[in-house]
């Protein structure tokens, strides 16, 4: 049903559309399903068919005497000599291309016998050799029928030469006699291919059921080696089962022992492997994405290395060039110059040989020097480190007598600190079970609440905007005042039950419209509108409907509006702009929207418009139907405007469903409100009614008192062993800070000791250096010597070296230059390349950097459903059972595993005596076969 609120205008109900009857009738939907129609298949087998050809032969012997005597008949007469020639050809032909076609047969029957012969040899190979006999034999066929057209010529000739011949006949008589004679020959060949023919007919007969029985058998062959294969996988799958059930029955013993250690303290669950595992594939994961996003920043630096190492190589060689170009003409001064040079270098090695010699002499005493110095600085570091130990030895003996003074004191308060802390916690625990038993007691209260009781616990969070409270308090409003409305107030006295008191609305009812599950219907109805909103092709470009908001004041409204169109079979428009009722639908849509849709379609086709572009085109095809006497309003509703905020009402009541609406317009701006009061999209307001639902759930609550309990327990015992090892606790931290006192004083007598030995070892290390240092100078004042002799021979010899040197150095410079050049081009080569294969090994370690992430991922969440799984037991019974059942599973599936092994040992059986059949069946066949050739 729809109403539109029209200014002005008085409401007035409008009859049901959606199905009409008497008062308080409940109306139902008929739903026809179509199936398809399917066609059965029936594959056609086609067998393998051997084709023999032994009977042909005999068959054809006889028919060759029949023709033999036929000729000889027909060649009586003398006068058809000349036709009895061409006969006489003719039969030669013919009997040449049967021997052919007899030894075609023959080869062909002979293969064929050889390779089952061979099959019969090879029983491993059986079915691929009788493949290749099968294909042998065809060719033979084949063969044969090739002789067969020669055989076909052969006997055309012979019948043209007949009809020769019996024209020569009629033109030259012969005796009756003769002619008698030769019909008698005739006659007996006749005889005798019949009774070949017979025999042939007779083994065939008998060769037949043979093969018969040999199909049957090979068919049981093939059903015992099928039942041999499947007794072979179920026994496989038995000892697969013993094997897992024996796995499973360890675990279980082992996680009931772990589990008992916990209970009784003796495994802390940081102790625990899974809990390990947790931390260590937590820490991966968290290297795993740190050393991705490190790789993901190389290959980007990679790349720019690349371009560069690119441009360098680019000018290095341009580079090299030009400095190839200049060493070329450099060398030819050098030529020149080495002639002049050439007499001074003698006297110049001379002197520098010696120089040398008394530079390494130097050299030597210089480093026995520096030896003798780094000695002596040594020996002062360990000098200031042994005092400096001393000193903090003696700083830490001094503090460790301080803190054993007051040990006992900070002791007695930590001890006593740790049990207040405990105490805390025990109260906090004790706290907490009552609050879960509360929480336990008052859900079925709650529950049978619905909306009510929804809406006040929405009303009890502490993070709720003001908007949010205006739509609850208004609907919590608007929700009692229905519950006092009496459907007497509209002269009316629904056929409700008695227990209702007439009421519009009754808190607790199962069937009313504000029950938790026909809330939940309701949210679906709500979907579903919204996917017809969002699919709809009349309602498209500007006219395009979003999915429309709720709240909590409009799904209350629409629930009154539903219990009241239940009681009233009619509407009563709550507050909104438009309402739609339905009765007796599972899904009210299916009337609102696809009937009214056809319907709103026709009339829009026949008022020729192609697409709805504003508000009139709609006005002008609801006043059409007026017209017509039709309705489309439920559609026009449910698409009402381009944002709408609606609610949703459903009771089993008549199977009432009503939906409202108004016009959300700019109303709903980014604060989400609608007339000052909250909207919701329709998944949060169905997250909002699970998150309830889930908070009442029962199970969950006990568990969790149990849970609380626990804990309880566990802070009470904690506190309680705090309390009893209160003395001992102390005592013992005594204890420790005396015996740490007595450690430091022997570490401070120590340190003293090492002073005094590096004191000592200082004082030889500065003698010894005193030493090296005299034996230094006197190397010095040689080597001064050597050079002053050195320059002279360099003076001597510098100026016929000058020019040389000078050509030398030029071009060794460009020499040096072309090299370096040239390794500047292959370093930039190497460069290049080295940036191309690192950039390539940078993208594959990113590439193997995100797969171990991946898996270092799936790792740690392994280890968190593990630890989950270990700390999720809440007792041993739990544990005990599973072992228990772990212990009977592996007890059943070893007997299915003795069941499974005398099922195969009797399925081998099965198959060897089905083969022995099988080869008893081939055997007959063969032997007839024989028969026939």
């Amino acid at each position: 049903m729809d109403k539109i609120k029209q200014t002005g205008i008085k409401s007035s109900l409008i009859a049901a559309t959606v199905a009409v009857g008497t008062a308080g009738a409940i109306v139902g939907l008929t739903t026809t399903t179509v199936f398809a129609d399917e066609s059965d298949v029936t594959p056609q087998v086609i067998e393998d068919q051997e084709t023999q050809t032994g009977s042909a032969v005999s068959v054809e012997e006889a028919q060759k005497n029949a023709d033999s005597a036929k000729a000889e008949a027909d060649g009586a007469s003398a006068a058809v000599e000349a036709a009895k020639d061409d006969v006489k050809n003719a039969q030669d032909m013919l009997d040449a291309a049967e021997e052919e076609k007899n030894k075609a047969q023959d080869d062909a029957q002979a293969a064929f016998d050889e390779a089952k012969e061979n099959a019969e040899n090879a029983d491993s190979q059986a079915d691929k050799m009788l493949e290749e006999a099968k294909a042998e034999a065809q060719a033979a066929v084949e063969k044969a029928g090739e002789a067969d057209e020669e055989y076909e010529k052969a006997k055309e000739q012979a019948e043209n030469a007949e009809k020769e011949a019996a024209k020569a006949l009629e033109e030259c008589p012969i005796t009756e006699s003769e002619i008698s004679e030769k019909e008698d020959e005739v006659a007996k060949a006749s005889e005798e291919l019949e009774e070949a023919e017979a025999k042939v007919e007779g083994e065939k007969d008998q060769l037949a059921p043979a093969q018969a029985e040999k199909n049957e058998k090979d068919k049981e062959l093939t059903a015992a080696n099928d039942n041999l294969k499947k007794a072979q996988a179920d026994a496989d799958d038995a000892q697969a089962q013993v094997d897992k059930a024996g796995e499973e029955s360890e675990k279980a013993e082992k996680d009931l022992e772990t589990a008992i250690s916990m209970q009784e303290g003796n495994i802390d669950l940081s102790d625990t492997e899974e809990y390990q595992n947790v931390i260590s594939t937590e820490e991966a994961v968290g290297k795993a994405e740190e050393n991705a996003e490190k790789i993901s920043g190389e290959v980007e630096k990679a790349k720019e290395d690349l371009s560069d190492a690119q441009a360098d190589t680019k000018e290095a060689r341009e580079e090299l060039e030009s400095a190839e170009a200049d060493e070329q003409e450099k060398e030819q001064a050098v030529i020149q110059a080495e002639e002049e040079k050439a007499a001074a270098d003698k006297e110049e090695k001379e002197a520098e040989d010696k120089y040398a010699e008394a530079v390494s002499d130097q050299e030597s005493a210089k480093a026995d020097k520096e030896t003798a110095e780094k000695n002596k600085a040594d020996a002062e570091e360990e000098l200031e480190k042994a005092m400096a130990e001393k000193d903090k030895a003696d700083s830490e003996a001094a503090d460790a007598e301080k803190e054993a003074a007051g040990a006992r004191e900070e002791a007695e308060k930590t001890a006593d600190d740790a049990i207040e802390a405990a105490k805390t916690v025990s109260d906090e625990k004790e706290a907490a079970v009552k609050d879960a038993q509360d929480a336990l007691d008052k859900a079925d209260e709650a529950y049978s609440q619905g909306v009510l009781g929804l809406i006040d616990w929405m009303l009890a969070k502490d993070d709720l905007s003001e908007s949010e409270i205006a739509d609850l308090e208004r609907a919590r409003t608007l929700l009692i005042n229905a519950t006092e409305e009496d459907f007497s107030r509209f002269g009316k006295t629904p056929n409700f039950p008695e227990e209702r008191n007439n009421k519009v609305i009754v808190i607790g009812d199962q069937y009313d419209a504000t029950s938790l599950n026909n809330i939940q219907k309701s949210l679906q109805i709500m979907k579903r509108i919204n996917e017809l909103r969002a699919s709809d092709d009349n309602y498209v470009g500007d006219m395009q409907r979003n999915d429309a908001y709720t709240n909590f004041y409009l799904m209350v409204t629409a629930e009154a509006g539903a219990m009241r169109g239940a009681g009233l079979l009619n509407h009563s428009v709550l507050n909104t702009s438009c309402e739609n009722l339905a009765f007796g639908y599972s899904d009210p849509n299916a009337g609102w929207y696809t009937k009214e849709k056809k319907i709103f379609d026709r009339i829009k086709g026949e008022l020729g418009i192609t697409q709805i572009t504003s508000s009139n085109d709609i006005a002008m095809i609801r006043q059409e139907a007026a017209k017509q006497g039709v309705v489309i309003g439920h559609y026009t509703n449910l698409l009402y405007a381009v944002d709408e905020i609606m609610g949703v009402g459903y009771t089993q009541y008549n199977g009432t469903s009503c939906y409202n609406a108004s016009t959300a317009r700019a109303s709903i701006n980014d604060d989400r409100l609608w007339n000052k009061l909250h909207a919701y999209t329709i998944d949060e307001f169905e997250a909002i009614v699970s998150e309830y639902m889930d908070s009442l759930n029962k199970e969950r609550l006990e568990e969790e008192l149990e849970k609380a309990r626990s804990e309880s327990d566990e802070a009470a015992n904690a506190l309680q062993d705090l309390i009893d090892s209160r003395d001992e606790t102390v005592n013992e931290a005594v204890r420790k800070q005396e015996e740490d006192l007595a450690s430091k004083k022997a570490a401070a007598k120590s340190a003293a000791d090492n002073v005094e030995k590096a004191r000592s070892e200082l004082e030889q290390a500065e003698r010894n250096l005193e030493e090296k240092g005299q034996l230094y100078s006197q190397a010095q004042e040689e080597v001064s010597k050597a050079g002053q002799d050195l320059e002279g021979k360099k003076a001597a010899a510098g100026k016929a070296a000058g020019s040389l040197k000078d050509a030398e150095d030029a071009r060794d410079l460009a020499a040096q230059k072309t090299e370096a050049q040239k390794s500047a081009v292959k370093t930039a080569e190497a460069k290049e390349k080295e940036a191309e294969d690192n950039l390539t090994a940078k993208q594959n370690d990113l590439t193997k950097a995100e797969e171990d992430l991946a898996q270092a991922k799936t790792e740690y969440e392994e280890a968190v459903r593990k630890l989950a799984a270990l700390t999720a037991v809440d007792n041993l019974d739990e544990l005990t059972k599973a072992k228990e059942e772990a212990q009977a599973n592996l007890k059943k599936a070893e007997d299915n595993k003795r069941e499974k092994d005398d099922a195969l040992e009797k399925a081998k059986q099965q198959a060897a005596d089905a083969e022995s059949e099988a080869e008893k069946a081939k055997e007959n066949v063969e032997a007839v076969e024989s028969r026939i050739r």
